[in-house]
């Protein structure tokens, strides 16, 4: 399986991405697995070579490789390819709990403490805890980077996608 569409033919319908979740655990399926195949099909990931080890109820822990093409000047990992992996690792552990039916990342601020050098890299991202009401979550995420935090990540503002007819009008201001 390699898109989300197989992932959903395999476990049935499904009323939202956390009912995807639930389904595909409860059929027996490897949801890290499942999860890798979908990021092998997208050639950005590919790229990067993120890969999931585990996947549960908000939380993800995923890895990369400390490699030439992800690298900047000087042999540390470029900025991007670092918020990328955040917002993919924090954004599923939103998944695995978002009642919607999609998601998207409104808000993600790091502030980068140390370079990313001598990997391979560990992530893992946490939901702590849910505030708010419909459309809006917003998780208080953790992100830890090998054996000590190199990173201290803002908490983020996901939004739960409800139906795709009800897009939030604006963001609000999460000052």
């Amino acid at each position: 399986m390699s898109t989300w569409d197989e992932l959903i033919k395999a476990v049935g319908p499904v009323s939202s991405i956390r009912d995807l979740f639930l389904k595909a655990r409860s059929a027996g399926l490897n949801v890290a697995e499942l999860m890798n195949n979908y990021l092998r099909s997208e050639p950005l990931f590919n790229f990067i070579g993120l890969e999931f080890v585990e996947v549960g109820d908000g939380f993800v822990r995923a890895v990369f490789p400390y490699k030439r093409e992800i690298l900047r000047k000087g042999g540390m990992v470029h900025g991007g390819v670092i918020m990328t992996v955040i917002d993919t690792v924090l954004g599923t552990a939103v998944m695995t709990v978002n009642d919607g039916v999609d998601q998207y990342t409104a808000e993600l601020k790091v502030h980068f403490l140390e370079p990313l050098i001598n990997g391979p890299f560990t992530v893992e991202g946490r939901v702590i805890r849910l505030v708010g009401t419909w459309p809006l979550q917003r998780p208080t995420c953790t992100m830890q980077i090998g054996n000590y935090a190199q990173l201290e990540l803002v908490p983020g503002l996901w939004c739960e996608i409800i139906s795709r007819e009800q897009w939030p009008q604006e963001i609000p201001n999460t000052y």
